[in-house]
């Protein structure tokens, strides 16, 4: 079964940061099964030469992350974070943005 591991590198007036988006949170923001953005006949040798289009597309797009601090984070440096939850529409994050607490559901 395909699951999913985005690494994303993210940025907004205030910087940049590292973000990892597993599973429900990575398929909100796809809107496709992992399954469906494997080559087939699918070869693990060369499945990962290129990214698909569905994912390039992402690049400029606006989202809201909920993401998690780790103890690694903290303790150790680690400076990417795990996504918890994702908003993606328009109008959730104008809503977010403005002062409402907002969530995509999970």
């Amino acid at each position: 079964m395909a699951r999913y591991k985005l690494h994303l590198n993210v940025n907004d007036n205030s910087g940049e940061t590292k973000l990892i988006c597993f599973d429900n949170p990575a398929f909100f923001i796809v809107n496709l099964p992992a399954s469906a953005l494997l080559p087939a006949p699918f070869n693990e040798s060369t499945a990962y030469t290129t990214i698909p289009d569905r994912i390039q597309k992402l690049i400029g797009q606006t989202f809201i992350f909920s993401v998690s601090v780790e103890q690694e984070n903290i303790f150790e440096g680690l400076d990417t974070f795990k996504v918890n939850r994702v908003i993606a529409d328009d109008l959730s994050i104008t809503k977010t943005l403005h002062g409402k607490k907002i969530f995509a559901p999970k």
